[in-house]
């Protein structure tokens, strides 16, 4: 076989290892993930997702609190989440259930994080869990079926939205400005290992415990970068191969 050949024949191997080498699967993380069905199995915020708060004088979360008081709805035991302390507000809240349920003036969508904002915002908080790319399609929809947050006679009751990466704005606030108004945010943005993307509701800082509530459902697409160590092992690989093409030459 001549070396032209031969060389021709190990380019074709090599191209087909690195694409093979190279390409990973996307990761779809589900907002819904962000909690077990089981709210007694649920104990914490697990794998890359989180809850948590911020001062609200703060205008980005540089300084988040994480959400560890665990509560349940004493009428529906399958509403749960997480908040601050005994107060429930701000929180993360959860429709454990297969149904909508329309309670407290909000309409709680199954299987579907709530971010309830009074008193301070929410925040669903994503972690990445390495380098990468991540394609977010994320929609915020107003569940408060309260007249006074959407009157314009109190525009800073109106729920409101935002979105973060690593304490950067990328989604400007967005006001909700009736019953079920969305927004929706989509983008693809690079993330290294540890960033953040927070997705913020909030609700005015009054007293009345229903504003604000904001549900969230959408993915996030997760495309791992290879580490060096393995295009590293994918370029000793392309030196034994053009190795051998040399010595079939010979």
């Amino acid at each position: 076989m001549s070396f032209r050949k031969t060389l021709t024949r190990v380019v074709a191997v090599v191209a087909v290892v690195l694409t093979v080498g190279v390409a990973q699967a996307d990761t779809i993380y589900d907002f819904s993930d962000s909690f077990n069905t089981t709210y007694a199995s649920n104990s914490s915020p697990y794998g890359v997702w989180s809850y948590v708060t911020y001062d609200t004088s703060n205008p980005v979360p540089s300084t988040a609190t994480s959400m560890t008081y665990q509560h349940q709805d004493p009428t529906y035991n399958y509403l749960f989440g997480w908040a601050l302390d005994s107060t429930t507000t701000p929180g993360v809240m959860y429709n454990g259930s297969s149904s909508d349920i329309l309670h407290a003036s909000v309409m709680w969508l199954a299987e579907t994080p709530i971010l309830s904002g009074p008193r301070g915002p929410a925040v669903l908080r994503w972690t990445a869990p390495g380098a990468g790319t991540v394609d977010v399609s994320a929609t915020f929809d107003a569940v408060t079926d309260a007249w006074h947050i959407y009157s314009s006679s109190y525009p800073g009751r109106r729920p409101n939205t935002q979105v973060f990466l690593n304490n950067t704005l990328v989604d400007p606030m967005t006001a909700l400005t009736s019953y079920r108004a969305t927004h929706a945010y989509a983008g693809i943005l690079t993330v290294a290992a540890g960033d953040t993307l927070d997705f913020v509701g909030r609700g005015a800082t009054v007293t009345d415990a229903s504003t604000g509530s904001i549900v969230i459902y959408g993915t996030i697409a997760f495309t791992p970068i290879p580490e060096p160590s393995t295009l590293a092992l994918l370029a000793t690989g392309l030196v034994g191969l053009l190795c051998y093409a040399w010595r079939k030459r010979r």
